[in-house]
């Protein structure tokens, strides 16, 4: 009996390692993409509850106190940075608003001019930092994009009340 011979698979394991490490690289360049855009959050909810907590910590329930605590939260803002301690936060009062309680509807919540008008009762602060300047919350997704034509960026933001 002759034994019949095969032919030789040269070179298969190559093309299946360097098929394997592409999905590798795709999968850490995606896990990097989500990790940016998870400090971003990070970044901008340390803002939301410092700014909250300043202006929060200002209301006495007069229009002096809205104003104070508009203030706080204006200089608190300007001590932040993001994208890695790279960029200042622009603040803008919009992202401030007020209220007498915590459980207030978001509809119901007071800006500086309501709240400074009828300032009796508001002991609340909110900050949200999607009424920020726009880009504040972007976040670039290199890989992602690179990896199957994603978005080319993803937005997150974040809230603090406090009171």
């Amino acid at each position: 009996m002759c034994a019949t011979s095969r032919p030789r698979q040269r070179g298969v394991i190559a093309v299946i390692c360097c098929v394997m490490a592409l999905g590798m690289v795709a999968m850490v360049g995606m896990a990097l993409d989500l990790a940016m855009l998870y400090n971003r959050k990070a970044e901008l909810q340390a803002l939301a509850d410092a700014a909250a907590l300043a202006a929060a910590r200002e209301l006495n329930g007069t229009a002096g106190g809205v104003a104070n605590a508009v203030t706080a939260a204006a200089d608190v803002a300007a001590t932040y940075r993001y994208q890695y301690s790279r960029r200042l936060v622009t603040w803008n009062s919009d992202a401030l608003r007020f209220a007498a309680t915590a459980a207030t509807p978001d509809a119901s919540w007071l800006d500086e001019a309501a709240a400074q008008a009828a300032p009796a009762g508001i002991m609340v602060a909110k900050v949200d930092t999607s009424k920020l300047k726009a880009d504040i919350g972007l976040v670039s997704t290199l890989f992602t994009r690179a990896a199957d034509n994603g978005p080319r960026s993803a937005g997150t933001a974040a809230r603090a009340v406090a009171g």
